[in-house]
């Protein structure tokens, strides 16, 4: 076997431009054209909103595709390699061409990945899995610090419609792969438990459940699948969106039609093929072919308020392996909506719609059994509908997986290096390097677990006093100026990282270093004064209103009545400049120590 592709001459690789101000920069490897993927699509868009570089690597569908095509989707620098499927000259072995097909976008992933040498490479489905470890691997071996997270969609060892030498290919890759990733996450708890058993992980894969944005529902949206079907309001319309095969069941749901003589069915679906023409056939010879409709794709942000007029929304998916361990992302996109759902007795399906009571249950591929749960649930839908609570809807909720997403990101950026040199003159000392500021919100002191001081990274700017590290002092409140020996803990935040010799003893004594006072309004701004002893550090000041941050001012006035005290006069935000009277609080700014004459009831004009 061949790939005519390789027989061709070398097309020079264009470098997509890196952003500079991002955090990490990720390549998403997925074998399908993208433009269909919701989650890949989702979990790409949740990233650049968190400030992460993004590219996808895809597959294209087009078969005379010449060389690797650059495009956007949706916002997302994307990349679309030729299907290595559509130049083997032979195909007669099916697990040869699955090798092949793999291999062959290996090579050609590798020379993009290469030249982009991203900090994350992030796969999706079980078809890349190998592609990933192999990908993550070379960049290791050059000396890249490379993370690879690995998205499963589907549990393979449940795949009963896969070809058998193609599955069992598929888990030993899948068992050579595992293990080298640096995070798993998956679609549903059930398939998470499921590989962790399997493969004796130390921690379940992070389920990130494919559900829709809550915001994408538009209440004001138009064209609705009813307007569109040009069906009254009450006239019973129930929907199923998505593929369509066999394993999905839709059979279940035409053979049933009869047993509801006016219910009407609407499938959003761009199958086509055999078992589609099937469906079709059937519902003429049963008489119902009036009442099923066949509509094309709706994007994944329009889902939900497309069907939302619907009466219910159903997944007739027969029983196998894969089945049982699924939550579709049909299933989500039908409660977002706001309409009841029928599922049928697949494990996972079944145990989520009970526990909920949005809906119905029917034993798979019984026709007469699903043809009396839609009457029960037309009959008792209200009450099914009343049960589809905010808390649902936030639970399995995209912007929930969103934030998981974004935290299992963060946690894998470049770990800040810092340190604790010495405690002298009330202060404690240390370092840290420069390189990754923007990563992290502060250091903080804290004492029995709570914190008592902390530094905004950004307020150590401009004091470096060499290359490689920014020096630093944090000041305790004064109560902890009693010589009393404490144990302490210095971290970074937000994740709670002990900087190195973090872990100290010690007690703080002699006279405080920093007093100051908030003496009120003059030319209606805040005014003050501090004082800082043997310290050169700049100082500053914030205020606060009921706890919450107003703004920061610098106290850079030279007072001619108090030697060696800088005054401060800060003007507030307009929003507070409103003739309302607030109660405010000024404190340093490092350190967060409160100064004499706080809080003060003023109001500003």
């Amino acid at each position: 076997m061949i790939f005519k592709r390789f027989l061709k001459k070398k097309i020079p690789v264009e470098r997509i431009p890196k952003n500079k101000n991002s955090y990490l920069s990720c390549v998403m490897v997925v074998l399908n054209e993208v433009k269909n993927d919701s989650r890949v699509k989702k979990c790409a868009k949740a990233l650049q909103k968190a400030n992460f570089e993004v590219k996808i690597f895809g597959l294209s569908s087009d078969k005379e595709q010449e060389g690797v095509k650059q495009v956007e989707i949706q916002g997302i620098p994307t990349l679309l390699f030729p299907n290595p499927r559509f130049t083997i000259l032979s195909s007669a072995v099916r697990i040869y061409t699955w090798k092949y097909i793999t291999q062959g976008l290996l090579a050609a992933m590798w020379k993009y990945l290469d030249i982009e040498q991203p900090d994350v490479i992030h796969t999706h489905d079980f078809h890349s899995l190998i592609i990933g470890k192999e990908l993550s691997l070379r960049l290791k071996k050059n000396g890249q610090n490379i993370r690879w997270v690995h998205d499963f969609h589907e549990y393979v060892k449940g795949l009963d419609g896969l070809d058998d030498e193609i599955k069992e290919l598929s888990l030993n890759e899948e068992k050579e792969s595992i293990l080298h990733a640096d995070y798993l996450t998956t679609v549903s708890p059930t398939l998470s438990t499921a590989l962790k058993n399997d493969y004796k992980l130390k921690e379940e894969p992070t389920v990130l459940y494919n559900a829709p944005n809550r915001s994408n529902l538009n209440l004001d949206y138009d064209l609705t699948i009813r307007k569109k079907l040009n069906l009254p309001a009450n006239v019973d319309l129930g929907v199923y969106i998505g593929g369509i095969s066999e394993f999905r069941g839709l059979h279940t749901l035409i053979g049933a039609m009869p047993l509801v003589p006016k219910l009407h069915i609407a499938l959003v679906t761009e199958t086509k093929g055999k078992y589609m023409d099937s469906l079709i056939e059937n519902a003429k010879e049963l008489g119902c072919y009036d009442r099923l409709h066949v509509l094309p794709y709706v994007d994944s942000t329009e889902i939900t308020s497309f069907i939302r007029d619907a009466t219910f929304g159903i997944h007739p998916m027969i029983r196998y392996g894969n089945a049982e361990v699924a939550l579709p992302n049909k299933l989500f996109d039908y409660i977002h909506a706001k309409i009841p759902v029928i599922v049928s007795n697949c494990t996972t399906m079944k145990q989520f719609v009970n526990k909920w009571k949005i809906g119905l249950v029917f034993e798979a591929e019984n026709e007469k059994e699903l043809g009396n749960s839609i009457k029960k649930l037309l009959k008792e839908r209200e009450e099914f509908t009343g049960n589809i609570t905010n808390e649902i809807l936030d639970n399995f909720s995209w912007e929930t997986s969103e934030k998981q997403l974004k935290n299992i990101y963060s946690g894998m950026m470049k770990e800040l290096k810092g340190g604790i040199d010495n405690i002298g003159k009330s202060f404690i000392k240390g370092w840290v390097n420069k390189s990754d500021f923007k990563h992290y919100e502060g250091i903080a002191v804290f004492h029995k677990k709570e914190m008592i001081s902390q530094l905004r990274l950004q307020s150590v700017f401009g004091t470096v006093s060499n290359k490689k590290k920014n020096e630093f002092s944090i000041l305790l409140p004064e109560k902890y100026h009693d010589a009393v020996e404490r144990e302490y803990e210095i971290q970074f935040l937000p994740r709670g990282d002990i900087l190195k010799n973090g872990e100290i003893t010690a007690k703080f004594e002699g006279e405080f270093p920093i007093n100051g006072n908030f003496e009120g309004v003059v030319d209606n701004k805040i005014t003050g004064w501090i004082k800082l002893k043997n310290y050169n550090y700049p100082t500053g000041v914030a205020i606060y209103y009921n706890e919450k941050y107003v703004c920061s001012g610098t106290a850079d006035i030279i007072l001619e009545d108090k030697p060696d005290c800088l005054g401060f006069s800060i003007l507030l935000p307009k929003l507070y400049r409103d003739g309302k009277s607030r109660k405010y609080w000024i404190m340093t700014d490092p350190w967060d120590i409160e100064i004499d004459g706080n809080p003060k009831i003023l109001k500003f004009y």
